[in-house]
């Protein structure tokens, strides 16, 4: 089990005196409890994926993400300036997504995740592959989800490019032990079907 951010803490212990002031039937108790829990929400958000940053080196993939959009949006702007955010949304509503300034701002600051059709577009827009939009960096890895470990840049260029395969060395390396999944069904079945052509 994940260990909660120390800085959440101070919020869950105010929460817990104003429960247990509730029990007590204390005059204040529920005002108390009302500020305590929008103080632990306010935190948890601020927080939102620290509690996933196991170590220096590991991301959450849509903290890298909205990092990776960032610096290539810095990198992009015309005659050595940088790619203003009201510009990169006016580009992608061109292509028919309906973004605004305030949309880049979400990303960029990990508020707001992207969706797929979305990862697709801007990788059109700055003509770069997937996998420069996620992959973390040569000294960096990636959380995709607490049970899966962390994945170094070659595990990410394999599931972004590779072919797959019922005993992917990728996802052997990184899912939980016993974690099979429907792989096996899927793959005898396209070996069943390759075999009957």
């Amino acid at each position: 089990m994940r260990r909660l951010p120390k800085d959440l803490r101070p919020a869950l212990d105010a929460m817990a005196d104003a429960l247990a002031g509730l029990a007590e039937n204390e005059e204040d108790a529920e005002a108390r409890l009302e500020a305590a829990l929008a103080d632990a929400v306010r935190t948890a958000a601020a927080l939102r994926y620290d509690a996933y940053d196991l170590a220096p080196d590991v991301l959450h993939v849509d903290r890298m993400t909205a990092r990776r959009l960032r610096d290539l949006r810095q990198l992009a702007g015309p005659d050595e300036t940088v790619l203003t955010q009201e510009s990169l949304a006016e580009h992608m509503n061109a292509l028919g997504f309906k973004w605004s300034r305030v949309t880049v701002v979400d990303i960029e600051r990990d508020a707001r995740r992207l969706s797929v059709a979305e990862l697709f577009g801007l990788a059109l827009l700055f003509r770069v592959g997937i996998g420069e939009l996620v992959a973390p960096g040569r000294d960096q890895r990636l959380l995709v989800a607490d049970e899966v470990g962390p994945l170094d840049a070659r595990a990410v260029a394999e599931l972004v490019s590779g072919r797959g395969g019922a005993r992917w060395a990728v996802a052997a390396r990184v899912l939980p032990e016993g974690v099979e999944g429907p792989a096996k069904e899927l793959w005898a079945r396209r070996r069943a079907a390759e075999g009957d052509k």
